[in-house]
């Protein structure tokens, strides 16, 4: 065997490796069951090798869950063998089709381990929040710390204080739904379905913003913090009163009032903590960030108040490996390994 084929069979068993022991984590944590119990004295107590592991979650994610199954139980040649198939089974589905964003990402931060190792190279965890951020380094060579910046997206909706590459503060976010997530919702009941974002700010374009006069929450005064959870509620009112009144919907009206009413809130208090904090920058960041009703508002406010704003492509709004290698390039370059 060439030194070269070593390397790589090296490689592939380290990775390996890495995702069996993510997903022995991952049963321990959803089972609630002690580690020790799952590694036993005769390596792993639920399978007998992590190649097993592996190879009956590669068999489910290539050719499916029933597939995977019959293949299995045709394999077993005993009653016992059968049993050990089922609880295996049972619990790669449970991975795959469960335990979502934490399984992917405890797979993923272990298989990068695994190949950091194998192949001697760094690896350097990255904030999802600085990565968002970091795509207007991308956009803007010339810009650098200190600014403001906003970052709205499905999980976010933060006001956020950048003092460095890899330093910032928050200074206001989201009591309850996000921004992305109100604008899910809604899209969802008025039948626009699933993205929420594009689709009501395709919709809007199509109605008149002041046709319906939802609420503006500010909360406290001088808070930088958001609400969304009241609007959207507010927005199903509506719907519920029109219908039952027997008066037909005007979707494109209702998208574009919603519409209005989010991002009056988000410019207003975005300007205010960017002229409080003395900072002529603003960023903006996330996958909302790629609004066309957003960016256009947004951008004539900054201008307003003699603010500079930057705002990333929209292919550099959404989640992207370009932003993540932006954000590890700074944190590398500051000496993290």
């Amino acid at each position: 065997m060439s030194e070269s084929q070593k390397k790589q069979n090296f490689l592939q068993g380290t990775a390996l490796l890495a995702m069996a022991t993510a997903i022995v984590k991952i049963i321990g944590a959803f089972y609630k069951i002690p580690l020790n119990a799952i590694i036993g004295e005769k390596g792993f107590g639920y399978f007998n090798t992590a190649y097993e592991i592996y190879n009956v979650l590669l068999m489910i994610s290539t050719a499916g869950l029933p597939v995977a199954m019959s293949r299995m139980i045709a394999q077993a040649s005993s009653l016992e063998n059968y049993r050990q198939v089922r609880k295996i089974y049972t619990i790669s589905r449970t991975i795959f089709l469960t335990l979502g964003l934490v399984g992917a990402l405890l797979m993923g931060v272990a298989t990068a381990k695994g190949i950091s190792f194998a192949k001697d190279i760094p690896l350097v965890g990255v904030n999802h929040m600085h990565g968002h951020i970091s795509a207007n380094f991308i956009e803007y060579p010339e810009l650098e710390p200190p600014f403001m910046s906003l970052i709205v997206s499905g999980g976010h909706t933060n006001i956020v204080h950048m003092k460095d590459y890899g330093d910032c503060e928050v200074l206001g976010g989201t009591r309850d739904d996000a921004v992305g997530e109100a604008y899910d919702k809604v899209a969802r009941v008025i039948g626009l379905g699933y993205p929420g974002g594009p689709k009501i700010d395709k919709m809007a374009k199509e109605g008149n913003p002041e046709a319906i006069q939802f609420k503006r929450v500010f909360l406290e005064k001088g808070s930088m913090d958001f609400s969304f959870s009241g609007l959207k509620t507010a927005v199903l009112n509506y719907l519920n009163t029109e219908r039952q009144a027997g008066r037909e919907i005007n979707v494109p009206d209702v998208a574009a009032s919603f519409q209005q009413a989010v991002i009056d809130v988000i410019c207003e208090k975005t300007i205010s903590a960017t002229k409080e904090m003395g900072y002529g920058k603003l960023a903006l960041a996330g996958g909302v960030a790629s609004n066309s009703k957003l960016r256009e508002t947004l951008e004539k406010a900054c201008a307003e108040n003699n603010i500079e704003m930057y705002k990333p492509s929209p292919i550099l709004c959404t989640d992207n490996a370009a932003m993540i290698g932006c954000a590890a390039y700074y944190k590398y370059m500051a000496g993290e390994r």
